[in-house]
């Protein structure tokens, strides 16, 4: 038998294997009339009931994610009138009635008002907290609320191509829409586009539209995987979502200013002018240059001009230590960018298994 004639054999007999496997799957779908499931609750169950997953976990967190109206005071000279200027959405982070949402939907007017809309209908007066325009996430606080449901943050850091994801939100103010799709890329650099973003993003096939941003992008476990922030012009199914590893960062920091009673700012930012994401496993997998590195951050992107820029740091490199600590989450990261002791970051960069220093001198941004 020649080699042609062998990879066909082959071929056939697979082909054969996956007809029986399919035959097999579909009559546990659709079993013929007189059957009885070996397992006898799951054979009391209709077909919908046993594949509709996805609505499950829709009426599981669906709860916990509000709709949010932003509205001003204007004056037309015979009176004062409330007018809305914008909303989005958002979910509940605390069962007290801290509510996370985009930077943007909530922060684009001083002193406007917000009205939060419960799942349930119920609405509340809310507050601005926090703010990061960073990250484009800001906290709200509505009063007199108790025991509300919240969610729960995912790893963004274990996020897969190709994982089913759910977004919740009020697209076009219609709240309580639910659109499902994959993960695209879990570690997406807007820089790719053209777009200057210093901090990566979870890209998704999941439609979010005006009104989408702030609401959750969900997996299957009902875990925040990121909070929607935006779509590409002039597309579909390229949609962008903060990683829920900045969300966690981003609410230790409320935590604290909760604690010591600050009040809401906008503070500046030391710039360093780069982007980066963490090394991981599925990244040490793809390179060998990375291989024999315990942790770091992989620079993605550098801003021409800014200080990482002139202190020689390029895309490729891994930051292995700042101010002698290792850097394996990005809290370290925003910790040295913090501090308001030091004018310099010491760094120490693996650069294609080369080991060396640099002193970089942050401006302010």
């Amino acid at each position: 038998m020649s080699h042609r004639e062998q990879l066909l054999s082959a071929l056939s007999t697979r082909l054969k294997s996956l007809e029986i496997v399919s035959i097999v799957h579909a009559s546990t779908f659709f079993p013929h009339k007189g059957t009885q499931s070996s397992d006898d609750s799951e054979g009391s169950k209709s077909i919908r009931d046993r594949l509709n997953f996805f609505a499950d976990l829709v009426e599981k967190v669906a709860p916990a994610v509000v709709h949010v109206q932003v509205s001003s005071s204007h004056s037309f000279g015979f009176g004062g009138t409330q007018i809305t200027a914008g909303g989005g959405s958002g979910l509940i982070v605390r069962s007290d009635g801290l509510i996370l949402t985009n930077a943007h939907v909530v922060g684009s007017i001083r002193n406007s008002q917000l009205t939060i809309t419960l799942n349930d209908g119920r609405k509340f007066n809310g507050r601005l907290v926090k703010l990061d325009r960073r990250t484009d996430l800001a906290i709200v606080k509505i009063d007199g609320a108790h025991d509300l449901p919240v969610l729960r943050l995912a790893d963004s850091t274990k996020v897969r191509p190709g994982e089913f994801v759910v977004a919740l939100g009020s697209p076009f103010t219609l709240s309580n829409s639910v659109t499902m799709g994959i993960v695209s890329n879990p570690k997406r650099s807007l820089n790719e586009l053209g777009l200057s973003a210093p901090i990566h993003y979870v890209q998704t096939d999941a439609a979010i539209n005006v009104g989408n941003s702030g609401g959750p992008l969900i997996n299957l476990d009902g875990e925040v995987v990121g909070i929607n922030a935006m779509k590409l012009a002039n597309s579909d199914g390229v949609s962008f979502a903060v990683p829920a590893i900045y969300v966690e960062e981003f609410l230790q920091g409320v935590d604290k200013q909760i604690a010591t009673g600050s009040k809401v700012g906008y503070p500046r930012r030391r710039f360093v002018g780069l982007a980066y994401y963490l090394l991981d496993d599925e990244t040490k997998r793809q390179d060998p240059d990375y291989a024999s590195l315990e942790c770091g951050a992989v620079v993605h992107s550098v801003t021409v001009g800014s200080p990482a820029h002139f202190c020689g740091i390029e895309p490729g490199d891994v930051i292995t230590k700042i101010n002698g600590q290792q850097v394996n989450s990005t809290t370290n990261v925003q910790r040295a960018l913090h501090d308001a002791t030091k004018d310099t970051l010491d760094l120490e960069i693996s650069r294609h298994g080369r080991q060396f220093k640099v002193s970089l001198k942050f401006g302010d941004q």
